[in-house]
């Protein structure tokens, strides 16, 4: 008997196979696990880090923010999506953020801000992550927005690429002048179950943003969404399963979620670079193909024209014989129109062949 080949994986929706969903859905859960656990440990325990080693770990990851931002952008110009266009303006502003945040928190600086050092510190980092997390939920809303219009070919209804940048820069400016101008209070509540609380609201727009990736399907074939899930699962814990429950800005928790902020960016980052070596690669694709049509459409219009300068040879050769034979020759319509006569039936005969050629003329 002939023996039957397994039949293949059915697609999902978005493309992707069910093991390669299976596989990163058991990675989510893995690292989810991996992270609760770790927030139901670390809280408490005393921070490995201090003033001076917090400031390059800030400057890394303002540093790191800007890189990610300028891929995002690469991506969304190279092919103009609008949902990278927010991810690309939210860590541009965020990594603007995060170097006011990493000078108002240096040890240096607290000779010169009248303001607690610690609130401040605390109150700087929440509005670089809440900025990040609103843009990276409006990412979200607009990839489905844009999806949506796509399919009935119609632009009409989002954001229009300078309203992004406006708006972008407006609540840049305002956080900026907030904390300059506006007397900030104490941002640790060191008797409440929460000493943080505020770290919930960035924390459930991270989440937010999570689900709805999630729940749009693409990350099971799209290696940047499923990069992407992963970032934003790594800041919604960051924020809810520990620096909510930092009781300083050098404890374990807190060292915990800037790690985890870290690891937010390079998630995002590698899959800019994957989504970014992918376009382009896509792109010198289209282009050998436009190439190698164009080189074929090339040698077909060359035949062409090579067929046709033979077939206008053979005719005047045909017409010089014609012209040129020593035999009376013409043609003559049914109707007896003389069509044509060569010039050895005019020498002869004397006749000229006037308008239609049913009546000769001596």
């Amino acid at each position: 008997m002939a023996s039957r080949s397994p039949p293949p994986a059915t697609a999902s929706r978005d493309g992707g196979s069910p093991e390669a969903e299976t596989g990163r859905a058991f990675q989510y859960l893995v690292l989810a696990g991996a992270l609760l656990v770790g927030a139901v440990l670390v809280p408490g325990q005393s921070g490995w880090s201090d003033p001076w080693l917090h400031t390059p770990l800030e400057t890394a990851a303002t540093v790191l923010a800007l890189v990610v931002a300028a891929l995002a952008l690469v991506r969304y110009y190279s092919r103009r999506r609008a949902a990278y266009l927010f991810i690309g303006v939210g860590f541009l502003g965020a990594a603007l953020l995060d170097g006011y945040h990493t000078v108002v928190s240096s040890p240096p600086m607290q000779a010169v801000i009248d303001q607690p050092i610690q609130d401040l510190a605390a109150w700087t980092w929440l509005a670089s992550r809440l900025f990040l997390s609103l843009f990276l939920l409006a990412s979200w809303w607009v990839a489905v927005e844009e999806e949506k219009k796509f399919r009935v070919r119609a632009r009409r209804g989002l954001p229009t690429e300078g309203s992004v940048w406006t708006t972008a820069g407006v609540l840049t400016l305002v956080i900026f002048l907030f904390f300059l101008l506006v007397p900030i209070g104490p941002a640790y509540r060191p008797d409440a179950l929460l000493s943080r609380p505020a770290e919930l609201l960035p924390g459930l727009l991270f989440l937010g943003a999570m689900a709805g990736y999630l729940h749009r399907g693409r990350w099971g074939a799209d290696f940047f969404e499923h990069a992407l899930v992963v970032a934003l699962l790594l800041g919604a814990l960051s924020h809810l399963g520990f620096m909510a429950l930092a009781g300083g800005p050098h404890d374990m928790a807190a060292d915990m979620a800037r790690l985890l902020r870290v690891a937010s960016y390079l998630a995002v980052g590698g899959g800019l670079l994957a989504s970014v070596h992918q376009a382009f690669r896509s792109e010198e694709e289209a282009s050998r193909v436009i190439l190698s049509a164009n080189s074929a459409l090339a040698r077909e219009m060359a035949v062409r024209q090579r067929e046709e300068e033979s077939h206008r040879e053979r005719e005047r050769r045909l017409q010089d014989f014609l012209d040129h034979a020593h035999d009376l020759i013409q043609s003559i319509a049914p109707d007896g129109r003389i069509l044509y006569v060569n010039e050895t039936w005019k020498r002869t005969l004397g006749l000229q062949l006037r308008g239609s050629g049913r009546s000769l003329h001596p």
